[in-house]
């Protein structure tokens, strides 16, 4: 897949885009999406109750980076998405060409693009964070509570005095 950055550098990801597409019928038109990479891994598990736990079996756990809308949206015009990058400081990428009214292949583009900026900023600013970490700079231990204990905060205290029993 051929990404190329119109405003940002792919050496130094923000964490945050807006990517968009042309497509192959109309070339004018823009299609585009926001691409978020979150800097804090998140284990979903921790915050679904459990009677829910068993219908998400499937739900991947590395949510680290997702888009929104999943299928990127017609926008008013190139130049219009150009300024709104630079408003908002977004990295802006052009990801490629395709067809506006083939949803799968829509949806495996920005899956395609999520990925692969997913991975442009990890390989670029872990490394960074690890550094400050290794200088003493970070904590490298995770204090935040593990799945028993969000699941005992969220519980009425018969619910927990039951668990007990």
């Amino acid at each position: 897949m051929d990404v190329s950055f119109d405003i940002g550098d792919s050496q130094r990801p923000k964490g945050h885009a807006l990517a968009y597409f042309r497509t192959r019928s109309e070339p004018d038109k823009v299609y585009a999406t926001y691409i978020i990479v979150l800097p804090i891994a998140i284990d979903f598990a921790k915050y679904v109750p459990p009677f829910l736990a068993s219908h998400l079996g499937s739900m991947p756990n590395d949510l680290s980076a997702f888009s929104l809308p999943p299928v990127p949206e017609e926008f008013n015009s190139y130049e219009e998405l150009h300024r709104l990058a630079e408003t908002r400081d977004d990295d802006l990428l052009y990801a490629g060409t395709m067809m506006s009214f083939d949803l799968p292949e829509m949806m495996e583009a920005v899956g395609d693009v999520v990925r692969y900026y997913s991975q442009a900023w990890s390989d670029n600013v872990k490394p960074a964070i690890s550094a400050t970490a290794a200088d003493g700079g970070v904590d490298g231990e995770s204090s935040s509570p593990g799945v028993n204990e969000v699941l005992y905060s969220l519980m009425s205290e018969q619910d927990k005095l039951a668990d007990l029993s």
